[in-house]
């Protein structure tokens, strides 16, 4: 399984799990439901943006440690 597909299948999960557990603890109804599907949808993305964490340029020339500095 691509990392791609992995991170969907995540994130779709996050949004029905929350979902259904939503409607099970009484929601509203089925909009205030998939609001905090969303939201949950939202923090899977969130979190799995932040533990991939940032990765090195391929360019060298747009990498942070290759530019020169200035007024030296």
């Amino acid at each position: 399984m691509t990392p791609l597909l992995r991170d969907l299948a995540i994130s779709l999960g996050a949004f029905v799990a929350a979902t259904l557990l939503a409607e099970l603890f009484g929601a509203a109804n089925l909009g205030t439901a998939l609001t905090f599907g969303a939201i949950a949808y939202m923090g899977t993305i969130v979190g799995l943006i932040l533990a991939r964490g940032p990765k090195e340029s391929a360019d060298p020339a747009r990498s942070p440690r290759q530019r020169p500095r200035r007024g030296r």
